[in-house]
């Protein structure tokens, strides 16, 4: 029993590092090099050490700093999508002649 339950563990802890791994692919799908920077390198950092974890055979370890991996890579793609929405929308924004003030 005890052998099954220890491969079901690696399977899950596997299946959060590729989880983390795909967030950190789509961050950097959106661009979080150039908005998010910071952030995005914290999730590679931590992806790195859950795989040292993994390897090491600290399932638990890994799986927690797969879990750090996801949520930063998420926040940096998060904030990478509302940097390019702001800039979008200071783009877009036009003031009318009319409203323009005159010196």
């Amino acid at each position: 029993m005890n052998g099954c339950q220890n491969s079901r563990n690696l399977s899950t802890q596997i299946e959060k590092v590729s989880n983390a791994e795909l967030a950190i692919i789509k961050a950097q799908d959106s661009k979080a090099y150039d908005f998010a920077p910071q952030e995005l390198l914290k999730a590679q950092k931590k992806l790195k050490q859950a795989k040292k974890a993994l390897k090491n055979k600290s399932y638990n370890e890994a799986a927690y700093l797969a879990e750090q991996a996801l949520v930063d890579a998420e926040l940096a793609e998060a904030q990478a999508e509302l940097e390019m929405c702001n800039n979008i929308s200071k783009e877009n924004v036009k003031v009318p002649p009319q409203l323009r003030k005159e010196n």
